[in-house]
C-alpha cells in the first residue's frame, strides 16, 4: 500500500466574485481610498514593502469578500481557510507610472505567525492592464515566473512565500490591439477588427487576456506613459543583451509559459 505525504505546496488559485454576491465593489473601493488619504501605513520603514500598503478598518464587505472566498475554496477543495484577523487587512493603491516590488508575505522576524495562504482582491484596475507577476523555483529548475492579469472583481489566492510584484514595462494589452487590427487589415477575412470578434463573442470566454486587449487603446500613443513603458521595456531588453554578451551566450531558449498550454477540453470545462 503507498502513502503520499504532501510536505509543501506552492500555489496560485484564480477566481471572480460573482455580481450576485453583496459585496458593494464600489463602496469597497470608497473605504480603501479613504484609509490611503490618511497616510496610515502598515509600516513607517520606507525600505520595507508594507509602506505601500495603508491600513484598512474592517468593513461589512471585505468580510463578505473573505467569506465568498473560503466558502468557495472549501467547497473546491475540502478545506477550511482560517478567517483573517479584522487588523491584518491592508490596501494598496497603485499611481499610474508606479512598480510595486518585489516581495512576498513572510516575516521573517515571526515566522509562526506569518500566514500559508494570502489573497489579493482587485477593487480597481482602470482602463490599463493590471498583472501580478509570481516569481518561484520548482526544485530543479530555478528563476520561474507566471503572470496573472487581474482586473475588478477578481481575486488571486496564493501561497505567502511566493515572491511577487506589478511591473511597469509590459506593453502587451497596450499594443496588442493596435497590432492585431493592423495585421486583420491586410488579409482578406470576414473580420478585420479585434473589436469585431469581442462584439461578435466569437472568442472562448476563457480567454480574459484577450477581454483586456480588446478594451485597449487603438493606438498604443494614445496612453500617455506610452513612451516611458517602451522606454522602460528597451532598458531590460538591454540589461538582458548586455548578460548575454559578458557570457559569450548567443541564443537563449525558454518557454514562454511556465505551465503548458491547456487543451480546448480543458477549456471547454472552464465554461
Amino acid at each position: 500500500m503507498l502513502e503520499k505525504k504532501q510536505l509543501h505546496e506552492l500555489f496560485i488559485i484564480t477566481g471572480k466574485i460573482d455580481n450576485v454576491s453583496a459585496v458593494n465593489i464600489n463602496m469597497l473601493k470608497n473605504h480603501i481610498l479613504s484609509n490611503w488619504t490618511l497616510n496610515n501605513r502598515v509600516s513607517d520603514n520606507d525600505f520595507k514593502f508594507e509602506h505601500d500598503y495603508s491600513k484598512v478598518p474592517y468593513h461589512q464587505h471585505i468580510q463578505w469578500v473573505q467569506d465568498y472566498i473560503r466558502d468557495h475554496y472549501r467547497i473546491e477543495y475540502g478545506r477550511t481557510l482560517c478567517p483573517i484577523p479584522k487588523n491584518s487587512v491592508a490596501g494598496i493603491v497603485q499611481t499610474e507610472n508606479e512598480k510595486i516590488n518585489t516581495h512576498n508575505h513572510i516575516d521573517a522576524f515571526d515566522l509562526h505567525g506569518s500566514p500559508d495562504v494570502s489573497c489579493l482582491y482587485c477593487v480597481h484596475s482602470g482602463e490599463k492592464q493590471t498583472s501580478v507577476t509570481f516569481d518561484y523555483n520548482d526544485g530543479r529548475r530555478k528563476g520561474w515566473s507566471w503572470r496573472v492579469p487581474i482586473k475588478a472583481g477578481q481575486f488571486i489566492l496564493f501561497s505567502s512565500d511566493l515572491n511577487h510584484y506589478i511591473e511597469l514595462t509590459s506593453l502587451y494589452v497596450t499594443r496588442s490591439k493596435y497590432d492585431i487590427n493592423n495585421f486583420l487589415a491586410t488579409r482578406y477575412l470576414p473580420i478585420k477588427t479585434v473589436e469585431e470578434i469581442y462584439q461578435s463573442k466569437q472568442y472562448h470566454p476563457s480567454l480574459e487576456l484577450f477581454e483586456m486587449l480588446a478594451n485597449g487603446p487603438k493606438h498604443p500613443e494614445d496612453e500617455s506613459d506610452y513612451f516611458q513603458r517602451y522606454l522602460a521595456r528597451e532598458e531590460f531588453q538591454q540589461v538582458i543583451l548586455n548578460e548575454m554578451g559578458k557570457n559569450d551566450v548567443d541564443v537563449i531558449v525558454y518557454p514562454t509559459t511556465s505551465i503548458p498550454t491547456p487543451s480546448r477540453e480543458e477549456l471547454d470545462k472552464r465554461k
